[in-house]
C-alpha cells in the first residue's frame, strides 16, 4: 500500500497503483501486477 497521502483527496484526482512482486515459477524472477487507476468524481 502506498503511504498515506499528505494532501486530502480531491475531486478529479486520479491515483495509479501497481505492485512489484517475487516469483518462483520455475526459477526466481520478479513481475509487477498490472497498474489500476483509480479516478475520484
Amino acid at each position: 500500500m502506498p503511504a498515506p497521502a499528505s494532501t486530502p483527496i480531491a475531486v478529479g484526482d486520479v491515483l495509479y497503483f501497481q505492485v512489484w512482486f517475487r516469483d518462483f515459477n520455475p526459477g526466481p524472477t520478479s513481475n509487477l501486477t498490472n497498474g489500476l487507476g483509480i479516478a475520484f468524481l
